[in-house]
């Protein structure tokens, strides 16, 4: 019966645009028929039953298809493509230029705090764009929409806030001694509400709902998943890099630690290796 299955869904596949995609399309859903007609077998039924159950649970197959052949806009892609690079570009460009407030005003001595804000004050805003034009970046030439845009733009603001939390205790804290409570409120005050953000951007995703329990629709759900796992896996690394470089500058402008602080890359890279596994392995 084996056979039988796959020249079934060959059959189905007889009109789909030739390519790797359908062709590892084709074998993931003549694997998945193979593995419920094997245990349909082992649990007793029949072998015309057990075929005959599979091939009914295959579902709309032809949906599928379309969904997964639909031409690709590459002229679109290459303008979002073109517009992540800018932004990145630009983030790297202010990033290098948030140590130049730092460099003037601390000539004058009593502006020198000041000059630190502001050097937070323009991180965050190039944190901010690095995690929104690396989120909405086409990945496998599939164009972000405006649900992805909008989650992109709510994640880049919680990360740009917990940046901008640092800016009170330097203010504060180097020209009020006594507010050193105020400016402490103030900062875990900006971090809460980014958490607050963060939380509700990851939870209020949408999930995959199967309309039915056809081999298509647990396809469908699978491809769903694994798409927001990668997606998630990749945000995440992201910002820990970004986090890093962010308290390399601190830590270095702020305690003059340049014998030591370079550490940061190095730990960074292992926590992001240990995620890649970890998300891996679940997988």
């Amino acid at each position: 019966m084996y056979r039988q299955i796959r020249e079934y869904v060959e059959s189905l596949f007889a009109n789909a645009p030739p390519s790797a995609k359908m062709t590892d399309l084709k074998e993931e859903i003549i694997t998945n028929l193979n593995d419920k007609y094997t245990d349909l077998i082992s649990n007793g039924m029949g072998e015309e039953q057990a075929y005959n159950r599979v091939i009914a649970g295959i579902g709309d197959i032809d949906e599928l298809i379309s969904s997964q052949g639909s031409p690709v806009d590459y002229a679109e892609v290459e303008r979002q493509n073109k517009r992540s690079a800018f932004l990145t570009a630009l983030a790297i460009g202010l990033y290098v230029f948030s140590l130049i407030p730092v460099l003037i005003l601390d000539s004058f001595g009593f502006l020198e705090d000041i000059g630190a804000a502001l050097m937070f004050l323009i991180v965050g805003v190039a944190t901010g764009l690095i995690i929104y034009a690396n989120s909405v970046r086409p990945k496998r030439g599939m164009l972000a929409d405006e649900a992805q845009k909008k989650r992109a733009r709510t994640m880049s603001l919680a990360v740009s806030m917990y940046i901008f939390a640092i800016i009170p205790p330097v203010l504060i804290s180097s020209r009020f001694r006594g507010l050193d409570n105020l400016s402490a409120i103030l900062m875990f005050l900006i971090a809460g509400i980014a958490t607050v953000i963060l939380i509700y951007s990851v939870m209020s995703k949408p999930k995959y709902v199967k309309t039915d329990d056809t081999i298509v629709e647990e396809f469908k759900q699978w491809q769903y998943e694994q798409k927001n796992v990668h997606t998630t896996c990749h945000t995440i690394q992201t910002i820990i890099w970004i986090l890093t470089v962010v308290l390399y500058i601190a830590i270095n402008f702020l305690l003059g630690a340049w014998a030591v602080s370079w550490l940061l890359f190095v730990i960074a890279a292992v926590i992001n290796k240990i995620i890649r596994l970890c998300f891996e392995l679940a997988e």
